[in-house]
């Protein structure tokens, strides 16, 4: 501080001593300016020295700040978004709703999420034109409100009293006879009178078919016959045993609904006796499980049960899976949770 006080005074001193000796050098007295020139630049050359590193290092010392300041911005940003990730990836609750703003809206600027949607709409629709077709919709005469309040009205209070209700489905085994039928309901009195039960049960038609085929290979993996519009496939894939699931639930006043992915149909197309009571879903880009997506999103609609084997632990825990929501994760680990029938 004190060389930098005093960086102006030295300065001046050595002008004028430069004018001195240029005065000097003018009237030809070398001798006195050499001798002079030889006794102050040893002291002058030092104070120089020290007064450009003073001021460089100022400069450095100010550039080095400026700097700084946006790195230590930058890193505690870092910090703060590496806690919120961790707290996502930590926490499997529905009541935690820490996220991304920027993923989600990546997610609400998906093209194909509203793709999805519309066709989860056409679908709904396009089920209930072929249950009235066919003459076995069961549903109350008293219109799409009413059914569309009893059924918000049940699922709310089953979401108030998860564990009043067990429910316990059986359904047949890839066998080539089907056990008895069973299904089981243990309900509090209490709960009888205030929840009423869906009449519509999804099926995951790739799900079940292929599971059946794989055992029936097992155990008759030498007499199965050859293949055939209904029986197993090349592929591993049967629609038998998606045909015992419908006449399981049919037998029980219940009305299955299957969703098929697009693939699967292609490679086993749909039997004919089954075109009315299975939608094939569309084809939706990045999405492989668009299937399993429209058979979660259906359940939810209806409240009713979906049968599958998969245990959707990406659908439940993922937030940056395409296609999942706040709402699928609450339904699946609450009310879905109880509703899922695995087989």
């Amino acid at each position: 501080d004190q060389r930098q006080h005093a960086q102006p005074f030295m300065l001046a001193a050595l002008q004028e001593q430069l004018r001195r000796c240029a005065g000097k050098v003018v009237d030809g007295q070398r001798s006195p300016l050499r001798n002079q020139i030889l006794s102050w630049a040893p002291s002058a050359v030092p104070e120089l020295d020290s007064l450009c590193h003073v001021s460089s290092l100022q400069e450095v010392t100010q550039r080095c700040k400026a700097a700084c300041q946006s790195p230590e911005n930058a890193n505690g940003l870092r910090q703060s978004l590496r806690k919120v990730c961790r707290a996502i990836k930590e926490s499997h609750v529905p009541a935690a709703k820490l996220r991304s703003s920027a993923l989600l809206e990546r997610l609400q600027a998906s093209v194909a999420l509203r793709e999805l949607e519309t066709d989860l709409d056409q679908l709904e629709a396009s089920i209930q034109a072929a249950r009235k077709s066919l003459g076995c919709l069961r549903r109350p005469q008293a219109g799409e409100v009413a059914m569309k309040s009893s059924r918000n009205k049940a699922r709310q209070e089953a979401v108030a009293e998860p564990k009043d209700v067990e429910v316990q489905v059986a359904v047949p085994s890839a066998g080539p006879t089907a056990p008895s039928a069973k299904q089981t309901v243990e309900k509090p009195e209490a709960a009888v009178e205030k929840r009423t039960p869906a009449k519509t049960v999804v099926i995951n038609c790739a799900n079940v078919g292929t599971v059946y085929s794989e055992s029936r290979r097992q155990l008759y993996a030498e007499k199965l016959p050859p293949s055939t519009e209904t029986g197993p496939s090349k592929r591993g894939f049967d629609w038998d045993g998606v045909r015992r699931v419908f006449d399981f639930y049919e037998s029980h006043g219940l009305q299955p609904q299957g969703v098929c992915k697009f693939r699967t149909e292609k490679m086993s197309p749909v039997p004919s006796d089954l075109k009315s009571r299975v939608i094939v879903c569309p084809v939706v880009d990045d999405q492989r499980d668009v299937d399993d997506l429209f058979t979660i999103r259906l359940a939810m609609r209806y409240g009713c049960q979906l049968v599958d084997n998969d245990n959707y632990r990406d659908w439940k825990h993922e937030e940056g899976k395409l296609g999942t929501s706040d709402d699928i994760r609450d339904w699946l680990l609450g009310d879905g949770a109880q509703l899922k029938v695995t087989y």
